[in-house]
């Protein structure tokens, strides 16, 4: 048969007649060491945290009422990454340097050259994408993409321009991680003239 273990198991007493039986056992401390909290934030967080915020009502504090001289771009991101959600800023129609059109549709801008500058847009997108990532293929999908054509009032076919961007994800990207929710919105006018604006969010292969 084989011989049992001394050791009592879940005990980690001696048998009865073992070697260490008339061993004195050691005082032990009754009842359980205190668990260390790990759910607090550290001290020095909390000083850290504070700081900061401080430090930002100081910035608001001292902040000029009035703003900067036009033109003066502000620190504005082509592209903010968050974990696996990336933002890309509007794009508009902007090739080589220079708008593809100017004005609004039903004005100065015919139907086809709108669909033409919606295209542009979400190139631009997808470029300052690509830059940020180093390459198109770290996009899992396409979240939501917001189209703005700039036109007269009575034009309703906002959605046909945005097809055009649309068209351009489902491309370069595939129906599966191109595909997305969309809005195509009618405004009286966007930035430089351009007629189209294109913005777009992505969520990111983890």
């Amino acid at each position: 048969m084989p011989v049992p273990h001394p050791l009592l198991e879940g005990t980690g007493r001696l048998r009865d007649g073992g070697a260490a039986a008339d061993r004195p056992r050691r005082d032990r401390p009754s009842g359980r060491l205190p668990l260390r909290r790990t759910d607090r934030t550290p001290e020095h967080a909390h000083h850290a945290q504070g700081d900061a915020v401080n430090d930002a009502d100081t910035r608001l504090a001292a902040a000029p009422a009035d703003p900067a001289p036009a033109g003066e771009r502000p620190a504005v991101a082509a592209v903010r990454r968050a974990g696996t959600r990336l933002i890309a800023s509007g794009q508009v129609a902007v090739r080589d340097g220079k708008l593809l059109a100017e004005g609004r549709v039903g004005e100065n801008v015919a139907f086809d050259e709108a669909r033409a500058c919606a295209r542009q847009c979400a190139r631009n997108v997808l470029t300052a994408v690509r830059d940020e990532l180093g390459g198109l293929d770290g996009i899992e999908q396409v979240e939501a993409v917001t189209i703005w054509v700039a036109c007269v009032p009575g034009f309703t076919d906002q959605h046909l321009v945005a097809d055009a961007a649309t068209d351009l994800f489902l491309e370069v990207l595939g129906e599966t991680a191109g595909r997305h929710a969309r809005a195509a919105l009618g405004v009286a006018a966007l930035p430089t003239g351009s007629p189209v604006e294109v913005q777009a969010a992505f969520r990111l292969r983890s």
